[in-house]
């Protein structure tokens, strides 16, 4: 039913919320699409509540900070500035271009560093596998390099989308239109 609701869009950057179906085929009472709204906030605050507990944990019980828990931990920053970026507006795009802007911009910025994250924990673990004594024990000169690189690139694929003018409403949030 998805696809075909997907495929069947005439093109507007406006989900068909009111078409949804139930499995049972009646027709689902979101109205204003109040009901999708309350669903995207409960995953939102558990979301949020998992991140800001990988945040205290990495901050209050991290004794020993290795290359691959500080990783892990700006993994987490970057995806609770991601979705407190979902707070901008909560039931409709922001008005105004700037707003839409700056919400489409810091989304793009954090799930890409966050991505970003994901590859520099992987690297990390082939360095530790391959060569583990030099991984953690000595600083090498290219350790910032985990940390720094995730949030270049999330820069300047962010900056590149936003000056080419790619970023506009896209449901109830402001994304790549």
């Amino acid at each position: 039913d998805i696809i075909n609701i997907i495929n069947n869009s005439k093109g507007d950057a406006t989900p068909p919320w009111h078409v949804l179906r139930t499995p049972c085929g009646r027709s689902c009472p979101l109205g204003s699409g109040t009901t999708f709204v309350v669903v995207l906030w409960v995953f939102l605050s558990l979301s949020i509540l998992g991140t800001l507990s990988v945040v205290f944990l990495h901050l209050f019980w991290s004794m020993h900070a290795t290359i691959g828990k500080r990783v892990i931990f700006l993994l987490a920053v970057c995806d609770l500035a991601n979705d407190l970026t979902f707070c901008i507006s909560p039931t409709s795009p922001p008005q105004g271009s700037a707003a839409c802007n700056a919400q489409a911009f810091l989304q793009d910025f954090f799930a890409d560093a966050a991505m970003f994250f994901t590859a520099s924990y992987a690297w990390y673990l082939r360095q530790l596998i391959k060569n583990p004594r030099t991984v953690n024990d000595c600083r090498s000169k290219g350790d910032y390099l985990y940390y720094v690189l995730p949030f270049v690139y999330g820069a300047i694929v962010a900056i590149i989308n936003v000056s080419i003018g790619l970023y506009g409403p896209a449901g109830f949030w402001c994304w790549v239109t």
